[in-house]
C-alpha cells in the first residue's frame, strides 16, 4: 500500500476541522448541479480563499478495480481512516480472478464442487 499523497495547498497553522460532505462533488459548473446552483455564502467563501482541497472519491484512488468504477461512502470513508488505499472487495476478486488465484481456493474447490459432480448448478452473474 502507498500513502495518500500530501498537499501543499493548506499552510496555516492552527485548528484543522475535516468535514466529510458525502454525495457532495466539485463537478461541472452547470445547471444539472445541484450545488452550483445552490446558495451556499459560507462554501463559496472558503473556496475562494482556498481553505480546501479536494480528493478523488472513486476508483482506483479509493481502491476499486478501475477508474470507471464508482466510490461509496465505504470505501472512501477507509481510505481517510486509513490514511492509504485499502484494496476493496471487487479490486481483490479482479486480482485474484487475473492471476488464476482463485481458481486454486478453498472457497472456489467448495463452490464448484456440487457442479462438478453433477450434484447441483452454478450460476455466476
Amino acid at each position: 500500500m502507498k500513502p495518500l499523497t500530501r498537499t501543499n495547498r493548506i499552510t496555516r497553522r492552527g485548528p484543522l476541522v475535516l468535514v466529510i460532505m458525502d454525495g457532495m462533488g466539485i463537478g461541472r459548473e452547470t445547471e444539472g448541479n445541484a450545488f452550483y446552483l445552490a446558495r451556499t455564502p459560507v462554501l463559496d467563501r472558503l473556496m475562494r480563499d482556498r481553505m480546501y482541497t479536494t480528493l478523488r472519491a472513486h476508483g482506483i484512488a479509493v481502491g476499486l478495480p478501475s477508474d470507471e468504477d464508482m466510490g461509496n461512502s465505504e470505501v472512501g470513508h477507509n481510505a481517510l481512516g486509513a490514511g492509504r488505499i485499502i484494496e476493496q472487495g471487487a479490486r481483490l476478486v479482479s486480482r485474484a480472478i487475473k492471476s488464476g488465484a482463485i481458481f486454486s481456493s478453498a472457497a472456489w474447490k467448495q463452490l464448484t464442487e456440487g457442479p462438478s459432480s453433477g450434484t447441483s448448478s452454478l450460476h455466476l452473474i
